[in-house]
């Protein structure tokens, strides 16, 4: 099956295609998902800087584990403008298209095959 998000090809070489453990690894990554979100929202509206960089941080590692290669990418950028302190149009528009990649990469993991 094609994925348009998901790459599950680390995730298959790091745990030598343990299909058990790919699923503890995609349930963690689900359960921290909201919050993730929370704290890049409220980071993000409260214009503290430092924990959008460390929450921008700790989502792209998550990311980047799920073969979401584009958003973590995305994510780094959101952390280098974070260190910027700089609110700007270009770290809205990164924010909100984070909330809607997660929202199809939850909507892919429902129907993840492993």
């Amino acid at each position: 099956q094609i994925y348009l998000m998901i790459d599950l090809s680390y995730l298959r070489v790091t745990t030598n295609d343990d299909k058990e453990l790919i699923a503890q690894l995609i349930g963690i990554f689900t359960d921290q998902l909201p919050e993730l979100e929370q704290d890049i929202k409220h980071s993000f509206d409260s214009k503290n800087w430092d924990s959008l960089m460390q929450a921008a941080h700790k989502a792209k590692n998550s990311f980047e584990m799920m073969g979401i290669q584009d958003q973590a990418i995305e994510l780094k950028r959101i952390e280098l403008l974070a260190i910027e302190a700089k609110d700007s149009t270009e770290l809205g528009s990164l924010i909100e298209k984070f909330f809607y990649t997660s929202k199809l990469v939850r909507e892919e993991i429902k129907n993840l095959q492993i």
